[in-house]
This record gives structure tokens, C-alpha cells and sequence, in this order.
């Protein structure tokens, strides 16, 4: 089955790695769009190791990149272990990554794994191996504790409203799908709200924040965009996918960090205190977005935003 997945930005991200010779790394492969992209644009020589968490999505990439197949190698891990990856394969650098935070239409097209809002399921897990599902999380966290995840990872205003709404339905009966999660987000929302949040729906935050506490997402970008810089070749480079602020401010605060920029000391930190080392270069002081006649083909890119950076 080929994946019903659109790439977001793929010119530009084949702009900035500048595919050739070498090996290069996709290390949210997903269904191998953007993998398929720059293999496409490399020299007949290069290599891909493409990685990704979620086993049906290597599956979709496998099917993508067939045509590749001698030259690709296909790990399921989590990126964040890229050390541990090249480290097994027997690789000492890498020429180009990419990391693309977003969730796939692969994804959100199964409907049993609860990631849109009218699931059969409520697992939320991109790998299948962790422990603790969506349905867990809403069945076991106290109403102070889930809307503390609700608003941290989903800066959703309501939190508490929607923690409370959930304790009272689960007292009664068992969540386990997302759309009858769905419904009682509905509920703990004013009916004002809908009129004034036209751009998206009222469970977006709380399922944005119930994955990403799910799937730890925001610690494999910080770790993972570390783990990328370090294996990088010079001068490699490092493409970063994500589609909301969050995402985006680790990202930018991850790449000041390599790029030697000291950022606001703690109080108890000396003024002299020397800056970290270089080890990149910024390519985008600011994020670059999709092009109007982007978003217009695919309105699920509309949110994205692309950082890049090559190594010293």
C-alpha cells in the first residue's frame, strides 16, 4: 500500500542538504517522501539510513524507496539514539540530516491508533514497544496532573475545564477511543469558543499534548538535534522540520547552543562565563515557511516551519 502521505517543503530541503555523494540520514523517514527526494537528487553512490519509530511506517517507506533498496538501510529506533544507530552500522559520520516532526496522514488515516479526532482507538504511541498509551494517560493521571500536560504541551487555555470533564466521564465509564475523547473536549469548551478558533478545531491542543507526552516527542527533538549535529561530517548538514511554536523554539534554542550563541545566564552564573563552542552554522536566521501555492495543495503544511544548519 503506497503511503497517502505529501512531503512538506521538499525543495527546500533538498536546496539546503545539497544530496551527492556520501551518507545521508532521514531520521523520521515516515513514508519516505522526502527520503525518496534525496535519494533521487544524490549521486548513484549514496547511501540512506532511514529511521523512524513507527513500524507501519517503515513499512509505507520500504514500498517507497524500492528502487533504492540496495543502498537504503532502515532502522526502528528512536532518533534520538542516532549515536547508538551509527554506532551499529558501523558508521562514523553522516553527510546530511533530517528531522520532520510532523505527524503523517498514514498516521492519522488509522484510525484504531485514536491520532485523529473521530479514532476507533486511543493509543497515540509511535512506537507500538513503549508502555503507557493515550488511553492510559487519560484513564490514570489525576485531573491536576493531565491538565498540567494538557497545557504544557498544548498551551491549550481550558486545561483545567476540559482534566475536569475527562475525571467526571471516566468515574462512569472507560475512554478508549479518541472520538468519544473528542466529545467530552467538545463539552468543556464554551460555545463561543468554536466561533472564535476558525483555523483549527477545539480537541487539536489537548490531542497535540496527549501524543506528545505520549511519545516524549519534544525530548527526542532536543536530544536527537544534538545527536544529529555531532555526527555530521563537515560540512554536513542538519535540516529541522515542526509544526508548532514549541517544537520551534527548541529548535532554535538547540542551533543557537551549537552555533556557540550564549544564551540568557542563570542569575547564579558568572557575566564572564565563557560561550559554548561552535559547532555549527545558522542557514536560516529565521525559519523559512511554505510558499503560498504550497499550503493552497496541502493546507496541513500551513503550520510548518524550516530550520537548517551546517557543521563547522
Amino acid at each position: 500500500m503506497r503511503s497517502k502521505h505529501n512531503p512538506v517543503m521538499v525543495a527546500e530541503v533538498v536546496r539546503f542538504l545539497r544530496p551527492s555523494s556520501g551518507t545521508y540520514c532521514d531520521m523520521t523517514v515516515g513514508g519516505g517522501g522526502h527520503a525518496h527526494a534525496l535519494m533521487s537528487a544524490a549521486n548513484p553512490d549514496a547511501r540512506l539510513i532511514a529511521v523512524d519509530w513507527d513500524e507501519a511506517a517503515l513499512v509505507l517507506a520500504k514500498e517507497r524507496l524500492a528502487e533504492f533498496a540496495p543502498r537504503v538501510t532502515f532502522v526502528r529506533d528512536d532518533y534520538r539514539e542516532l549515536p547508538t544507530i551509527l554506532d551499529s552500522l558501523g558508521v562514523d559520520h553522516v553527510d546530511g540530516c533530517l528531522i520532520d516532526t510532523g505527524v503523517s496522514a498514514d498516521q492519522l488515516a488509522d484510525r484504531s491508533r485514536g491520532f485523529s479526532f473521530d479514532g476507533t482507538g486511543l493509543d497515540m504511541r509511535m512506537d507500538t514497544r513503549r508502555e503507557k498509551t493515550a488511553a492510559d494517560v487519560v484513564a490514570e493521571l489525576p485531573p491536576d496532573d493531565l491538565a498540567a500536560v494538557i497545557w504544557q504541551f498544548g498551551q491549550e487555555g481550558r486545561a483545567k475545564r476540559i482534566a475536569a470533564e475527562i475525571a467526571r466521564y471516566r468515574e462512569r465509564e472507560a475512554i478508549s477511543d479518541a472520538a468519544t475523547l473528542a466529545g467530552l473536549i467538545r463539552a468543556a469548551m464554551p460555545a463561543r469558543t468554536s466561533g472564535r478558533r476558525k483555523r483549527i478545531r477545539p480537541e487539536t491542543r489537548t490531542f497535540m499534548a496527549l501524543r506528545l507526552h505520549v511519545n516524549d516527542e519534544l525530548g527526542s527533538l532536543s536530544r536527537g538535534i544534538r545527536s544529529a549535529a555531532t555526527a555530521l561530517r563537515p560540512p554536513g548538514r542538519l535540516c529541522i522540520l515542526t509544526y508548532m511554536s514549541l517544537e520551534d523554539r527548541i529548535a532554535k534554542r538547540a542551533l543557537r547552543e551549537l552555533a556557540g550563541s550564549r544564551l540568557a545566564p542563570l542569575p547564579s552564573l558568572p557575566l564572564d562565563e565563557p560561550s559554548p563552542p561552535k559547532e555549527v552554522t545558522i542557514l536560516t536566521p529565521r525559519p523559512l515557511r511554505p510558499s503560498a501555492t504550497e499550503v493552497r495543495q496541502n493546507p496541513s503544511s500551513r503550520s510548518a516551519r524550516l530550520r537548517a544548519a551546517e557543521r563547522c
